[in-house]
């Protein structure tokens, strides 16, 4: 389990989560439609899972009894990097164009990263509470 949480691996998932809003924005670039708005939400969404199922499945195969640490672990390097990225996006978009963005899309993808992220901390207690070495 301290593999996945290496120096080395946690900078690599800041980085992953530091492109997803940028990515998103890439995907997104010239289509308006709502429809497309929100799947792409969604997209970003489920990316942003992939760092905790990782976590998850090696807290399912590596038992623990603290999972605070892996909770900040993720904290900082997946919440915090992806948040940034998206307000590092917003920064940028205004020198390009100053009514690009006025920020609700970085509050949007902060509230949609917090909602997911809460729900995989929880099932992090789940795991760390019934696999117990």
């Amino acid at each position: 389990m301290d593999k996945y949480y290496s120096k080395k691996a946690l900078i690599l998932k800041a980085v992953y989560c530091f492109c997803l809003p940028l990515f998103h924005q890439l995907v997104t670039a010239h289509n308006v439609s709502l429809l497309w708005g929100f799947g792409s939400f969604v997209l970003i969404g489920c990316m942003y899972t992939v760092p905790m199922w990782i976590s998850l499945i090696y807290m399912h195969r590596y038992p623990t009894y603290r999972i605070g640490r892996y909770v900040l672990f993720d904290l900082l390097f997946c919440f915090a990097p992806a948040v940034l990225g998206s307000i590092v996006y917003e920064i940028a978009s205004q020198f390009a164009d100053a009514s690009a963005l006025n920020g609700f899309y970085t509050l949007l993808i902060f509230f949609i990263f917090l909602s997911v992220s809460g729900v995989f901390w929880l099932l992090y207690m789940l795991v760390g509470r019934h696999n117990r070495p």
